[in-house]
């Protein structure tokens, strides 16, 4: 899942001083690790709007209250599916492996 750091990173291998090349596997795994907490959060969201949706007990403001939380967090695992599907697509379509690594030195 997050891209790992290779020798190309850094200038000297003894004293691991990162470089410019580090960028990229940095900004992957920044990219994939905001995407995984989002759908961590969602998910969050998704169980916390069911546990408000059976307290209601039939009150209409409180059910109108959880059914907004469960559609919110719906909504917001669509999203973060659709930014990986839209990603992935592209990349099979164009044959760029590198837009789905972040690793725009490296596109053959």
């Amino acid at each position: 899942m997050f891209q790992i750091w290779d020798s190309k990173c850094f200038g000297d291998a003894e004293k691991q001083i990162p470089t410019l090349n580090c960028i990229f596997p940095l900004f992957n795994n920044i990219v994939t690790g905001a995407l995984v907490f989002g759908a961590v959060i969602a998910l969050f969201f998704l169980i916390w709007g069911g546990f408000k949706f059976l307290k209601s007990q039939g009150d209409q403001k409180q059910v109108q209250g959880a059914r907004q939380t469960i559609t919110y967090a719906i909504l917001g695992l669509i999203i973060i599916f659709m930014s990986f599907f839209i990603i992935n697509t592209i990349a099979t379509i164009t044959g760029a492996a590198c837009i789905k690594n972040f690793s725009f030195t490296s596109c053959e």
